[in-house]
């Protein structure tokens, strides 16, 4: 029977398989028939909002599928948190900390939920509470997933090196033990980490094992295609010193439709190397322009009844 759950998740992991091995389209019709098969499913909506917004730059179908996803499951968490990073890459952080009460709310006090208000207090340049809720999220979190919040997943980390870096620490040694061995283990579920580590062997000079994890890193994104991927090539080269290489590894990245949480690389230091060059400049004004249609067509949605509204904040 395959609308059974089991089922319906193999289709869509097979229908992510698709998308990652660049058959996008396919991908959406394997979504569409697992939608059309359970359509009061949310996994089939749920999934069809991740296709949408890291495969397809479309944040306004990848909203109305969230808000569809949520209506058939109101004790998600991570839809709440995948929206929250959805309205701050739109520029609306007002939408962005409705969701995030929400979130909080089925969070019950849980690493995601201090996730949504780190992303919105760093988005604000609020850095005192950044890190203050960084610390929380360090006290709390149990695992990484790399997912299409990629590039910002190690935010509060590298916010925390800087203010505590043995708490930092602490984190590695617990969620990835295998970083800090003598030989370091870098493979695809476990990258992001090692670039996010080698920024803080890099400023506590252990420049040996900080190059070591970016090549493996490197080389590990190397033998993909998929475009959550390339935000993080730029960190590894910006941490190797290698600015013109990161600036093209971005251009690639927007190229190809990257836009979720594109705003950090305005805010984040580490990503200074870039702010005067005229280039990045331009990159970002791209963007910016691109979201602002986006969240306008988000409103045209709202307006015309077609994005339906959360009951919990429409009663607002």
């Amino acid at each position: 029977r395959w609308n059974e759950p089991l089922h319906l998740e193999i289709a869509c992991d097979y229908a992510f398989a698709l998308a990652h091995a660049g058959r996008v389209d396919e991908a959406e019709r394997e979504l569409q028939r697992v939608i059309e098969i359970a359509p009061n499913h949310s996994i089939g909506h749920l999934y069809r909002g991740v296709l949408g917004a890291s495969f397809q730059n479309q944040i306004a179908l990848a909203m109305s599928s969230y808000a569809r996803a949520f209506e058939l499951d109101p004790q998600s968490v991570f839809l709440p948190l995948d929206t929250v990073g959805l309205f701050l890459s739109l520029g609306d952080d007002a939408s962005a900390e409705r969701w995030a009460e929400l979130g909080e709310r089925n969070s019950a006090g849980g690493y995601l939920g201090k996730e949504m208000r780190f992303q919105i207090a760093l988005y604000r340049g609020d850095e005192k509470s950044a890190e203050s809720i960084s610390r929380g999220m360090a006290e709390t979190v149990q695992t990484f997933s790399p997912g299409n919040r990629y590039i910002g997943q190690f935010a509060w980390l590298r916010l925390l090196q800087r203010a505590d870096s043995n708490l930092a620490m602490q984190v590695y040694a617990r969620l990835y033990p295998e970083l800090l061995q003598d030989e370091p283990q870098v493979n695809a579920w476990n990258h992001a980490a090692a670039i996010s580590l080698a920024d803080l062997l890099r400023r506590s000079g252990n420049d040996a094992t900080a190059d070591s994890l970016l090549e493996k890193s490197l080389s590990v994104i190397g033998k993909t295609t998929d475009r959550w991927y390339p935000p993080a090539r730029v960190t590894a080269y910006l941490l190797q010193g290698e600015t013109d290489r990161a600036l093209a590894a971005l251009r690639e990245a927007i190229d190809a439709g990257w836009r979720i949480a594109w705003w950090l690389l305005e805010r984040e230091p580490i990503y200074e190397p870039l702010w005067d060059r005229p280039e990045f400049q331009a990159m970002m004004a791209e963007i910016k322009a691109d979201m602002t249609a986006q969240l306008e067509r988000v409103r045209e949605l709202e307006r015309n009844g077609e994005l339906t509204a959360i009951p919990e904040l429409a009663a607002e």
